[in-house]
């Protein structure tokens, strides 16, 4: 298990989130969801997740453009 067991998952649609969720939690992690980048970027700074699923296509832009940040 990494130091830090959080992730964060950026997607716009309920049913990938909650797949993903159940799956990670199984696994002891700390799920986080975000379905907006604007959302995501907020909750970015203040969990510092270990792992990042992110969506490429969200309702306020692209999770590419985001990627830096």
């Amino acid at each position: 298990m990494p130091a830090s067991n959080k992730v964060l998952i950026v997607d716009d649609e309920s049913d990938i989130c909650f797949l993903l969720e159940q799956i990670l939690r199984k696994k002891d992690y700390q799920v986080i969801i975000a379905n907006t980048l604007t959302d995501a970027l907020a909750r970015l700074i203040l969990i510092n997740p270990s792992i990042l699923f992110l969506d490429v296509q969200l309702p306020d832009g692209s999770g590419l453009d985001a990627l830096p940040a």
